[in-house]
């Protein structure tokens, strides 16, 4: 099965993941049964698993499974649960209750090859996690959920897809145009459709003492931020940045700061709920004095997309047996197929801590969607959602700038779409 990125429902760095297990030599799921589903369903499939870990499990969240045993042992699936866990007769036929969950399988291994992510190598690299025994659908820590995925997009990913934050924002200007030597050739052209809005003086940056000016584009929905030093005799670009316009905020606690080598950028991490989110602050250098760690701060957070399209009709359903439809009380026949919808299917996950802004969200049209136009270059705008509502927060939608170009067709609230962000916000002061 062809290689796929995949997202969680739970929002920041700390997602919810559980490691699914099985032992073909001793489950009713068989060999046979797994080719002849990796085979029919190449790109993407569902199946139905016993969770133990079920309590705090959810729709949206991402699980690894593990093939138990000697003979091509290790990670062969990932993905997410496509239902909460529900109650169904002991797979075992003890006559017993377990819990199950529905899971929508985007990667798989072939069955009869060793894995990539073999059993050997997790218990090399990852030997925190007893691989060898444990009860399948058992939730990891962040900490293990970190490397194991900091293990697989390193055997899985194009190396060329990751970036130096250090290095300014090269791969965060793809978000604008994939040819970054053209937009990098259009400094001068920026900033004289710019103009000034605010300053910070005497800024601390790598260079020294700095007084610097944030200019900006025109524009209600994309707008380019410029952040310039203003010396005495001397006027330079120190950054410049696309940013999805968004001035609705929400309250927010700081978690971290992770600030720039420079001084004027930043990385913030924020709790909303009981999840955390980080976003690259495009005015830090303008309210950097004001944080503080523990306080709550208004943020208006949105994101352009690296990449975006809609999710394949053929992607929007997961197929199961009539078995397990009726376990769901979605079919009253054993012996007939039912679908499950992924229509409101909401997903987003950042793990990668080199770089925490960027996430992978896959989430419904939440807005009409509409066309900006902005030095030349298209875009589509809309909203999306990177948080459902739950006990400890409220639905978190944001404006989303993605790339004509990326989509086959123009998006609906029909659609629902999927691809690589760039989170970002902006303090917005009380009264302001």
């Amino acid at each position: 099965m062809k290689n796929k990125k995949i997202t969680s429902k739970r929002v920041g760095n700390t997602p919810k993941c559980y490691l699914m297990r099985w032992n073909p030599e001793i489950s009713d799921y068989s060999l046979d049964k797994y080719r002849e589903l990796t085979a029919k369903h190449p790109e993407s499939f569902g199946m139905r698993w016993s969770i133990y870990d079920y309590k705090d499990a959810k729709e949206g969240d991402f699980f690894y499974m593990l093939r138990e045993g000697e003979e091509n042992g290790g990670i062969i699936i990932w993905g997410i649960f496509s239902s909460d866990p529900f109650e169904g007769e002991d797979w075992r036929g003890s006559g017993k209750k377990s819990h199950y969950i529905n899971m929508h399988c985007v990667h798989a291994e072939n069955a009869d090859t060793q894995p990539p992510l073999s059993l050997s190598l997790l218990e090399k690299e990852i030997p925190e996690i007893n691989w060898r025994k444990g009860h399948s659908g058992e939730s990891l820590t962040p900490e293990q959920t970190f490397a194991i995925e900091t293990l697989r997009t390193g055997i899985y990913n194009d190396p060329e897809d990751s970036f130096d934050a250090d290095a300014g924002h090269g791969a965060h200007l793809s978000c604008f145009d994939k040819d970054i030597e053209s937009v990098i050739a259009e400094i001068g052209k920026i900033i004289h459709h710019s103009k000034p809005y605010d300053s910070a003086n005497d800024v601390v940056t790598d260079e020294g003492i700095s007084d610097l000016t944030y200019m900006s584009t025109k524009g209600k929905d994309l707008k380019i931020h410029t952040i310039l030093r203003n010396d005495t005799d001397s006027l330079e670009v120190l950054a410049f940045v696309p940013y999805a316009v968004n001035d609705r905020p929400v309250k927010f606690r700081l978690v971290n700061v992770q600030e720039y080598s420079n001084k004027f950028e930043a990385v913030i991490t924020v709790k909303y709920g009981d999840n955390e989110l980080s976003f690259f602050d495009i005015e830090y250098g303008l309210h950097k004095e004001l944080y503080q760690v523990g306080e709550d701060y208004n943020f208006a957070l949105s994101a352009m997309a690296y990449g975006a399209a809609c999710v394949p009709e053929g992607e929007m359903t997961v197929e199961m047996s009539g078995d397990e439809a009726m376990r769901l009380h979605l079919s009253d026949r054993h012996d007939e197929p039912a679908m499950l919808s992924l229509d409101h299917l909401v997903a987003f996950l950042q793990l990668d801590k080199a770089y925490p802004d960027d996430g992978e969200f896959w989430s419904p049209v939440m807005s009409r969607v509409k066309k900006v136009p902005c030095l030349g270059r298209e875009f589509y705008r809309m909203e999306i959602c990177i948080a459902n509502e739950n006990d400890s927060m409220e639905t978190l939608n944001i404006p989303l700038i993605a790339r004509i170009s990326d989509f086959d067709k123009k998006p609906t609230m029909k659609n629902s779409v999927r691809g690589n962000l760039w989170l970002q916000g902006r303090l917005i002061e009380e009264g302001a």
